[in-house]
């Protein structure tokens, strides 16, 4: 019974996360945009989950980060949870490099993610339609949309590291309780 309460717990916890950032991502974010990028708080999500938790549940995080997004934003259903389902899966291989509340990895995976991300994009949304401008979208979009989601991730990954070690914590406690 407790492994239940904690499941449904770590879910409930992750779903809020997720449509926190949902909401932040399509409300208030467009306002704080820095030209015309603006940080991709899905990302950080999504390379925290694989990273600090497991390819798994890098790959769980990024396919609802990904649905929740192609539901309110994309013209393909499935689009979204793809590319982030893979950045999660991607991040979960580097989880034995993972080490507490140390910034540097975290911030270096993030910002990789997030240039991965673009990329993607780039392929699938332009090059394969002819538009063969790379420098430009790698200099214009990706780079400032990777360092912007870099310095949000400074804010935002304490506070997601404190919350799974909060559930972390309570499942151990629920343990040696019984």
């Amino acid at each position: 019974m407790n492994e239940t309460l904690y499941q449904a717990r770590r879910f409930l916890v992750t779903g809020l996360m997720i449509f926190t950032c949902l909401l932040l991502q399509m409300g208030a974010l467009p306002k704080l945009k820095l030209g015309i990028v603006m940080p991709n708080l899905m990302v950080i999500l999504t390379s925290t989950a694989g990273f600090m938790r497991s390819q798994k549940q890098g790959m769980l995080m990024g396919f609802f980060c990904g649905i929740a997004l192609d539901l309110f934003s994309s013209q393909v259903f499935g689009y979204y949870a793809l590319i982030y389902l893979l950045i999660g899966s991607l991040n979960g291989l580097f989880r034995h490099l993972f080490f507490g509340d140390d910034l540097k990895m975290p911030l270096a995976m993030i910002a990789a993610s997030d240039l991965l991300y673009g990329l993607m994009i780039y392929i699938s949304a332009f090059f394969l339609h002819g538009n063969r401008e790379f420098l430009f979208y790698l200099l214009n979009i990706m780079i400032p949309e990777a360092v912007y989601t870099g310095v949000i991730s400074l804010i935002l990954y304490p506070l997601i590291y404190r919350i799974y070690r909060w559930m972390q914590e309570d499942k151990q406690r629920r343990r040696s309780l019984g």
